[in-house]
């Protein structure tokens, strides 16, 4: 039953949001939010913060991620998708304990800052927390 809900939430972060939403005039395209790169920051889970990087590919409204954590000793990567300015990633991490994290948040309009909530799920248990990122200034 696990499997399967964590197998529709990664179907429906596939998915995106085909079809959803609003249209755009006939000739105009919609605008995607175009990410930063690198970001720094933490992840807090159940009152725990710990240090985190979150590197972002973007191809238009396609998304990939990798999230490292020294302190956690986490490498997690997947996929992700951008409606608004909402940014959705559902990733995958551990070898010998194989888990998904699903970090759901808000991109800032000027600051690009992103912040939301972050669910995991391994076979430690599930737990869940919120996140804090803040792009990293380009070089």
């Amino acid at each position: 039953m696990r499997r399967a809900l964590l197998l529709a939430l990664g179907a429906i972060v596939l998915g995106g949001c085909a079809g959803a939403g609003t249209q755009a005039p006939v000739g105009v395209q919609p605008q995607a939010l175009q990410l930063p790169y690198v970001y720094r920051g933490s992840l807090e889970i159940e009152g725990n913060r710990v240090s985190s990087t979150l590197r972002i590919q973007q191809t238009g409204a396609a998304l990939t991620s990798r999230l490292t954590s020294v302190d956690l000793g986490m490498d997690a990567a997947g996929i992700g998708s951008v409606n608004g300015s909402e940014v959705d990633f559902m990733m995958a991490y551990g070898a010998a304990c194989r888990g998904t994290a699903r970090l759901v948040g808000r991109i800032a309009e000027t600051t690009f800052d992103y912040t939301g909530r972050i669910n995991a799920s391994d076979c430690t248990g599930e737990a869940e927390g919120s996140f804090t990122f803040s792009p990293e200034p380009p070089r």
